[in-house]
């Protein structure tokens, strides 16, 4: 009796939260009437590991980071990133076809594209 009690409780309880699930978030509507941007092409593309690209030494939000696109001024200038020069991708190439530092899964990183 008590197997068959505990049975009928895990399904009860099994009813009950698939019961509960969330919605589904509802449809983007009316797509050819939006205003829509290709983002096809070749992209510039910094990776950032450490994501010194955004945040200073105090973990805020730094007010020259990558999303600037700095470049130096003079020789003394402390700019350590040049999208210019760095590494391009695209994006509508499938993940197989990427270069081994975009696959690199060894640490959190923050990967910066503009586009060119």
């Amino acid at each position: 009796m008590k197997i068959q009690l505990g049975a009928l409780a895990a399904l009860l309880l099994m009813f009950v939260t698939t019961g509960q699930a969330q919605q589904p978030a509802p449809l983007i509507t009316n797509v050819e009437g939006r205003h829509t941007i290709d983002l096809n092409g070749w992209w510039q593309t910094i990776i950032d590991p450490y994501e010194t690209g955004y945040y200073d030494y105090r973990y805020l939000p730094s007010t020259d980071g990558y999303f600037k696109n700095a470049k130096p001024k003079s020789p003394s200038d402390l700019v350590e990133y040049d999208f210019d020069t760095s590494a391009q991708k695209n994006p509508s190439t499938t993940v197989r076809r990427s270069k081994p530092a975009f696959l690199s899964t060894s640490a959190p990183r923050t990967t910066w594209l503009m586009c060119t």
